[in-house]
C-alpha cells in the first residue's frame, strides 16, 4: 500500500482497520496493532473453538467491506492465525504460534483462518529456510533464467521467447518455480528477483542482437501484482534499459488478471507507461469473464495468452473449445494477438491451426531451456524442418 498509493494512505488505512476490528471483537478483547500491517487480538483463554471462529468470520466481514481513504476506494483482506494458551506456553510463544497458523493462512489465498497445531512448524521451517537461501542466491546472482520458443503457425517461426526463473540450490539441485515463486511473492523478494531476471534478460537480448542484428525475436517478461505496485518497479526498468543498452521495444510484459485487479487505475497507467516505451503488454492466463473483457476494453492490450487449462480436451468436442475459438475471434474482431499457451499433442496443434489461433507455446515445440539451447533453435545451426515438420506443409 505504501509502495503503491503512499504512506499518508497508508498510514490513514491502518487506523481504520484498528477502528473496525475494534468494532467487531467482544468487549474485553484486546486489539493492537502489532507491527506493519499485522494486528492482534488477545481475547479470554476460557473462548471456545467455535467462538474463536465466529470471531474470525466477522473480522473477515467487516474488513471485506471497502474502505475510503481520502476519497480513494480501497479493497483488502486479511489472513488470520489463532493460537490457543491451552498449549501450556508462555506470551511469546502464544504470539509466535499465531503467526505461524496466520503465515499458514496466507499460503492458502485470502481470507483464510487457520488455528495453530505444532505440526505447522515443520512447514515454517522449511519455508524459512528455502526464504533465506533465495535471497542469498538473489544478491549473489545465482538465479539462472530459461526461454520458452513462442511459435508463429502461421509461419513455423520463433516469434517470441517467454523468460522463466530458474534456481538451482546447493545440496538440494533444482527447486520448483512453483515452490520458490510463492514464498518470493509473500516475502517481497519477487522484487529484486524480477529486477534481476529482466537485467540477465535485457543483457541476453543485447547479446543476441550483436550477433543477429536482422533478429525481430521479442522477449517476454512476466510481471506479479507486487512489482507492479512498487513504487520504484518502473524506474528500475529504465534504468536496466539504459545501463544495458536493451531495446524497449524487444519486450512484451506479461501480467494476469490478478495483477491488474489488485489496483486497477495503477496498472492502467502502469501499463501505459510501458507502451510509452516502445513495448508491448500482454494479459496471461486469459479467460472469457466481465473482469478480462473490461481489461481488454479500457487497458492498452497487444495479446492474450490462452490458459493452459483449456488446452487439456481441446481434441474433444466440448465447451472448451468453443471458449478457445470465441477467445481467438475476439482477439481477431479487436486485432489482438493469440497465444495458446500449454501445446502438448499435435491433435491440439492442428485444432489451434483449424481455428486460426495465432501463437502457440507448450511442450510438443520445446521445454524451457537455457540461451545455449535456445541458439540451437534459432540460428544457422537450427534444422527449421524439426519445427516445420510439427506443423506441416504452410505452402
Amino acid at each position: 500500500m505504501n509502495d503503491s498509493r503512499g504512506h499518508q494512505v497508508g498510514d490513514e488505512l491502518l487506523r481504520d482497520v484498528g477502528r473496525r476490528l475494534r468494532s467487531a471483537i467482544d468487549d474485553g478483547a484486546l486489539c493492537a496493532r502489532f507491527g506493519g500491517d499485522e494486528f492482534i487480538v488477545v481475547h479470554d483463554p476460557s473462548a471456545s473453538s467455535l467462538r474463536l471462529g465466529e470471531l474470525a468470520a466477522a473480522i473477515h466481514r467487516t474488513l471485506a467491506q471497502p474502505f475510503t481513504v481520502f476519497d480513494q476506494r480501497v479493497d483488502v483482506s486479511c489472513s488470520i492465525g489463532i493460537a490457543s494458551s491451552h498449549l501450556l506456553v508462555d506470551t511469546d510463544e502464544l504470539i509466535s504460534n499465531a503467526d505461524v497458523a496466520m503465515y499458514r493462512s496466507k499460503s492458502q489465498g485470502r481470507s483464510y483462518t487457520t488455528f495453530y497445531s505444532p505440526a505447522m512448524r515443520i512447514g515454517l521451517e522449511e519455508r524459512e529456510a528455502l526464504e533465506c537461501s533465495l535471497r542469498s542466491a538473489i544478491e549473489q546472482r545465482s538465479v539462472d533464467v530459461h526461454f520458452q520458443p513462442i511459435i508463429e503457425l502461421a509461419t513455423g517461426s520463433i516469434r517470441s521467447v517467454e523468460t522463466l526463473a530458474r534456481w538451482n540450490l546447493a545440496g538440494k539441485g533444482p527447486v520448483r518455480p512453483s515452490e520458490f515463486i510463492p514464498v518470493a511473492e509473500e516475502t517481497g523478494l519477487i522484487v529484486p528477483l524480477g529486477r534481476l531476471i529482466f537485467e540477465m534478460v535485457s543483457r541476453q537480448q543485447v547479446r543476441w542482437q550483436s550477433a543477429h542484428p536482422d533478429s525481430e525475436l521479442r522477449f517476454s517478461v512476466n510481471v506479479s501484482a507486487r512489482e507492479l505496485a512498487h513504487s520504484d518497479w518502473l524506474s528500475g526498468i529504465k534504468r536496466t534499459l539504459e545501463e544495458t543498452g536493451a531495446e524497449a521495444s524487444g519486450f512484451t510484459f506479461e501480467l494476469t488478471e490478478t495483477a491488474l485487479s489488485s489496483n486497477i487505475s495503477l496498472a492502467s497507467l502502469r501499463l501505459q507507461q510501458l507502451r510509452d516505451l516502445g513495448a508491448e503488454i500482454a494479459l496471461d492466463d486469459f479467460e472469457t469473464g466481465y473482469c478480462s473483457l473490461t481489461y481488454l476494453r479500457e487497458m492498452p492490450i497487444d495479446t492474450v495468452k490462452i490458459d493452459h487449462s483449456f488446452m487439456g480436451e481441446l481434441d474433444t468436442e466440448d465447451l472448451d473449445n468453443n471458449i478457445i475459438a470465441l477467445v481467438i475471434a475476439l482477439g481477431r474482431s479487436l486485432d489482438i494477438t493469440v497465444v495458446a499457451e500449454g501445446v502438448e499433442t499435435e491433435a491440439q496443434l492442428a485444432m489451434l491451426r483449424s481455428m486460426g489461433c495465432d501463437q502457440a507455446q507448450g511442450f510438443l515445440f520445446a521445454l524451457p531451456q537455457n540461451a545455449a539451447a535456445i541458439e540451437q533453435l534459432l540460428w544457422p545451426e537450427f534444422d527449421e524442418s524439426t519445427i516445420g515438420k510439427l506443423l506441416g506443409d504452410q505452402s
